[in-house]
């Protein structure tokens, strides 16, 4: 109603009494893209992710469809 709280309940004050929030996901996905495009990163659309390999540099192995 206008104002601002620093915490808010969920499953209380949302018609859906869920514990989370919801978001359009290729939006979000753009959004996070958008700072890689603009760093060193390679970014393959289309791919998809069978393993994150921590270190130093990190490594994603993926599959993509040409």
């Amino acid at each position: 109603m206008g104002e601002r709280l620093a915490r808010r309940d969920l499953v209380a004050t949302t018609l859906q009494h869920e514990p989370s929030l919801g978001f359009y996901h290729p939006d979000l996905q753009e959004i996070l893209l958008r700072p890689a495009e603009t760093s060193e990163a390679e970014i393959c659309r289309g791919a998809s992710v069978q393993k994150v390999v921590l270190g130093n540099p990190p490594e994603v192995l993926f599959d993509q469809e040409w």
